[in-house]
C-alpha cells in the first residue's frame, strides 16, 4: 500500500538530501586522479538518482528486497547515459577500478572512467536513504556516505586539502543528519511530551547541535595536521599491491645499457652462468623491433597494443607463423643470473617453457618478439631452466639464396636526417632487393667501420646521434649500440624488415664438461648487439653488423675522434734580443722647475683626488655588480663539485639531475613543479631543441634518477657516471644552442641558487 506522498517527503526529503550531500562529498576525492573536476557532473547524478530512487521506493513501502531491485533499475538507466551505452557502462563496472589503479595521473575522463564516481556515489546515497527509512538511530544513515569515502580513498591518490575538507563537511553533515533525525523522532513521540518540552529541547538541540557544527568546520583543518601522530602512518594506498602492467619504455633500454657492460672494471665480471647439453653461440636478452627516432623499443612495432607483455606461467605460446626456422631445435639450458640487473631474461632462442628455483616471479611475455621479463626486474642470484626453440646460424652461401618480402615502414621512419638517408641510398640504390643488400649494409660496417666504446664514444641511438655516427661514411666509428641501430634503420628504409637484438655472444672455448653437461661462465665483456632480417625460408636470420674489436681507430686516421697519444715537450723558448733600450739619463729627463711646481700645487692634488673619488663613485655600482656575479659563480662552482663528489649514489644521481635542471632554469626553461622527472625530461625536449637533439639521454638519466629514487638497491656505480655523462651532453647541447651573450648571463644568473629543484623531483 502506498504512503501518503506529502508525509513521506515531508519527513525524509531534508535528511535524504543531506545523505546526498555528503556522498557528492565523499566522492568528490576522485579529483586526486582526474584532470578535472568535470566528474562532479556523473557524481550528482548518482547522489541525486539513488536518493530519488529511495523516497519513491518509501513512499510505495517497498520492502528492502524489492527497494534495491528498482534501485538498480534506476542505476542502469541513469549509467546508459553515464557510460555512453551498455559497453561503457559494464566495461567501467567491470575493468575500470583495475585500469584506474593502474593509470598514470592525472587521467583522462573517459566514459569507463566515468562510470566509477557515478557507482560511488549511488552506492553511497542509496546505504545512507536506506538506512534512513528505518529511523532508529539518528546519524546512523552517515554510514553510507562514510562506505563511499572509504571505496574512493582505496581507488584514488592523497590529497591532504582535499581530505581535510572531506572530514570537516562529512562530520558537519553527521551533526546535521542527527540533529534533523533527532526532530523528527521527538515529534513522533509527542504524545509522551507536551508541546512546549518538545520546543524547548528542540531549541537546546539546535544551539548545541550549530555550535558543534561551527567547531568542527572551523577547527578541524587548522587543528587536525598538527594533532600528535597526525602524520605518523601513510595512507594505505590499494595501489601498493596492484601490479602495475610491464611497459618497455618505462624501463631502461638494454640497447642504451649496452655500454655500460663494456667498462674496464666490469670486463670480467660474471653476468650469468649458462649450462646445458649442447652449446649456443647466442644468449638473446630483448628484441626491439620499433624505432621511434629516439630509441629501439622491445616491441613488435610502434602500433597500440604491439608492446603488450602478457603475465604468463610456465609455458609460452607458440611464436608467429613463419618466424621461427624449420631447422630449429628444442634445447634445454638452465641459467643462473649475478647481479646483472635489468628486467629482460636472457634466452638462447624463442622461449617454450621455463622453471623457476626457490622463487616464482612475475612474468611477462611479448609474443612476437619472443622477450621475457620480469615485472618487478631481476633479482640477484636468480635461476631458472629455460626450454627454447634455438635456430642455426646459416652459412654465407645459404644467405645468400634467401628471399625477403618488402614492407612498408615508413610510418616509423619519419623526419630522417640527411646523413642516415644518403649514405642509405649510397649503400642499397643499385642493388638487387633483399640480401645483396644486406650484405653490402654489414660489409659498409664491418670492413670499413673502427671500433670504440672509450669515453670518447657516446652512448645512444637518436637520430642525432646516429647522424653523428654517419657523419663521415668513410670514417665510421662507434661500438656495437650505433653499428646494430644503424643497419637496422637503414635495412628498414630499403623496405626490408629488420629488427634490433642485444644478447651475448659465447666463443666455442668459452664451454668446458661439468657433471656431463656443458657450461659456460658469461662475463660482461660478451654483451653485443646484432641485426636480424626475417626471410621466407628461415624466418629470422642472424646478420652480424659491427666491426672486430680489434679494428681501433688510430690518430693518422682522417675524422675527428679523439685518440690519447703522447705528445712531446715544447722547445725552449729562444733567448731574449739584446737590451736596446736607451740610456736611464736618456729615457728620463729632469724635470723642470714649473713642472714640479704644478706637481706640488695643492691645487692640484685636490684636482687629482676629486676625480679619483668621482670615478670611484661612479665605478662603484660596476665593481659591486662584478663582484656579485664572481660571488654567484664560485657558489654555483662549489655547489656543483659538492653535488659531483657526494659519496651516496643516490644523492649523486639526483645532483646530476639538478645541476641540468638548474641550466635549464638559467636559460629560461619553465619546470612544472607538478609533472614527474620523466615528464619533465619529455617536456624539456618538446620546447627546446637543444633538448630535443639529447631527448635519449634526457630518458635515459630520467630513468636513472627514478631508480635512485625508489629502487630499494639504490643505483650502481654505472649508473652513477652514466648520470653525469648524460648531464654533461645535455648541458653542453644546451649551451651550444646558445648565443655567447647568453652563456654570461646563465653563468650569473643567481636564481638557481634559491630555486634549484634538488631533492624537489
Amino acid at each position: 500500500m502506498a504512503a501518503d506522498l506529502r508525509l513521506v517527503l515531508g519527513r525524509l526529503w531534508v535528511p535524504a538530501l543531506v545523505v546526498a550531500l555528503m556522498a557528492m562529498l565523499a566522492a568528490s576525492g576522485y579529483r586526486a586522479v582526474f584532470s578535472s573536476w568535470g566528474f562532479m557532473a556523473f557524481v550528482v547524478a548518482g547522489a541525486l538518482g539513488a536518493a530519488l530512487m529511495s523516497l519513491l521506493a518509501a513512499w510505495r513501502n517497498l520492502v528492502l528486497g524489492e527497494a534495491v531491485a528498482a534501485s538498480l533499475a534506476g542505476f542502469v538507466v541513469v549509467g546508459l547515459g553515464v557510460g555512453r551505452g551498455p559497453g561503457g557502462l559494464f566495461s567501467g563496472l567491470v575493468n575500470g577500478w583495475a585500469d584506474l589503479l593502474s593509470v598514470s595521473t592525472p587521467a583522462d575522463l573517459t566514459a569507463e572512467f566515468a562510470v566509477l564516481p557515478y557507482t560511488t556515489a549511488w552506492l553511497a546515497t542509496l546505504i545512507g536513504c536506506e538506512l534512513l527509512r528505518g529511523r532508529k538511530v539518528p546519524a546512523l544513515p552517515a554510514t553510507g556516505p562514510i562506505i563511499g569515502l572509504a571505496l574512493t580513498l582505496l581507488f584514488t591518490i592523497e590529497r591532504l586539502d582535499l581530505a581535510l575538507i572531506q572530514g570537516a563537511g562529512l562530520a558537519a553533515g553527521t551533526v546535521v543528519l542527527g540533529l534533523v533525525q533527532h526532530r523528527s523522532l521527538a515529534t513522533d513521540s509527542e504524545e509522551e511530551l507536551t508541546e512546549g518540552s518538545i520546543r524547548r529541547r528542540s531549541r537546546r538541540g539546535m544551539v548545541m547541535s550549530a555550535v558543534l557544527l561551527l567547531l568542527v568546520t572551523g577547527l578541524a583543518p587548522l587543528v587536525g595536521p598538527r594533532l600528535p601522530l597526525a602524520r605518523a602512518n601513510e595512507r594505505f594506498d590499494l595501489r601498493d599491491l596492484q601490479e602495475p602492467p610491464f611497459d618497455p619504455l618505462a624501463v631502461p633500454s638494454p640497447l642504451v645499457q649496452l655500454k655500460s657492460n663494456l667498462k674496464d672494471d666490469r670486463t670480467d665480471e660474471v653476468v650469468f652462468t649458462i649450462s646445458g647439453e649442447t652449446p649456443v653461440s647466442r644468449v638473446p636478452v630483448a628484441v626491439h623491433g620499433a624505432y621511434d627516432g629516439v630509441v629501439w623499443i622491445a616491441s613488435e612495432s610502434l602500433q597500440p597494443g604491439a608492446g603488450e607483455y602478457l603475465a604468463t606461467d610456465r609455458l609460452f605460446p607458440a611464436p608467429p607463423e613463419a618466424t621461427l626456422s624449420d631447422r630449429s631445435r628444442s634445447l634445454e639450458h638452465r641459467i643462473e643470473m649475478g647481479q646483472q640487473g635489468g628486467h629482460f631474461l636472457p634466452r638462447p632462442g624463442y622461449p617454450e617453457a621455463i622453471d623457476f628455483y626457490g622463487s616464482e616471479p612475475s612474468v611477462r611475455f611479448n609474443r612476437p618478439t619472443g622477450n621475457v621479463a620480469l615485472a618487478g626486474g631481476l633479482p640477484p642470484g636468480l635461476s631458472y631452466t629455460v626450454r627454447s626453440a634455438v635456430a642455426p646460424e646459416l652459412a654465407l652461401s645459404e644467405l645468400r639464396s634467401v628471399t625477403v618480402d618488402r614492407q612498408d615502414l615508413s610510418t616509423e621512419l619519419g623526419a630522417l636526417p640527411p646523413p642516415i638517408r644518403n649514405l642509405a641510398s649510397d649503400l642499397v640504390e643499385g642493388k638487387d632487393f633483399g640480401w645483396p643488400q644486406i650484405e653490402a649494409i654489414s660489409e659498409q660496417f664491418t670492413l670499413t667501420g673502427f671500433y670504440d666504446a672509450g669515453p670518447q664514444s657516446r652512448p645512444g641511438h637518436s637520430y642525432f646521434r646516429l647522424s653523428e655516427f654517419l657523419s663521415e661514411p668513410e670514417r665510421i666509428v662507434g661500438y656495437e649500440e650505433q653499428y646494430a641501430a644503424a643497419a637496422g634503420v637503414i635495412a628498414r628504409i630499403a623496405e626490408i624488415p629488420a629488427r634490433v637484438v642485444v644478447g651475448y655472444t659465447i666463443d666455442d672455448e668459452r664451454w668446458h664438461e661439468a657433471n656431463a653437461e656443458m657450461k659456460a661462465d658469461v662475463t660482461a665483456d660478451d654483451i653485443s648487439a646484432w641485426v636480424e632480417v626475417l626471410t621466407n625460408e628461415h624466418g629470422w636470420v642472424v646478420v652480424d653488423v659491427s666491426p672486430d674489436r680489434s679494428r681501433e681507430p688510430s690518430n693518422d686516421t682522417s675524422g675527428t675522434t679523439i685518440k690519447n697519444v703522447a705528445v712531446p715537450n715544447p722547445p725552449p723558448p729562444p733567448p731574449p734580443p739584446p737590451d736596446l733600450r736607451p740610456s736611464l739619463q736618456e729615457e728620463e729627463e729632469e724635470p723642470d722647475d714649473e713642472e714640479k711646481e704644478k706637481k706640488d700645487d695643492p691645487v692640484n692634488r685636490r684636482k687629482l683626488l676629486g676625480t679619483v673619488g668621482l670615478a670611484t663613485a661612479f665605478s662603484s655600482p660596476l665593481w659591486l655588480s662584478g663582484m656579485s656575479v664572481m660571488g654567484v659563480v664560485m657558489i654555483k662552482r662549489r655547489r656543483h663539485r659538492r653535488r659531483r663528489r657526494v659519496a651516496d649514489p643516490s644523492s649523486n644521481v639526483i645532483g646530476a639531475w639538478a645541476e641540468l635542471s638548474d641550466r635549464y632554469r638559467e636559460a629560461g626553461l619553465r619546470r612544472p613543479r607538478t609533472a614527474t622527472v620523466k615528464e619533465l625530461a619529455l617536456a624539456y625536449a618538446s620546447v627546446d631543441r637543444s633538448a630535443a637533439k639529447v631527448e635519449d639521454e634526457l630518458v635515459d638519466l630520467a630513468g636513472r634518477v627514478d631508480k635512485a629514487s625508489y629502487d630499494p638497491h639504490g643505483p650502481a656505480v654505472a649508473d652513477v657516471e652514466a648520470a653525469w655523462v648524460n648531464a654533461d651532453i645535455a648541458v653542453r647541447a644546451l649551451k651550444a644552442e646558445r648565443p655567447w651573450w647568453k652563456r654570461i648571463l646563465m653563468r650569473a644568473d643567481p636564481r638557481s641558487l634559491w630555486d634549484s629543484p634538488e631533492g624537489k623531483e
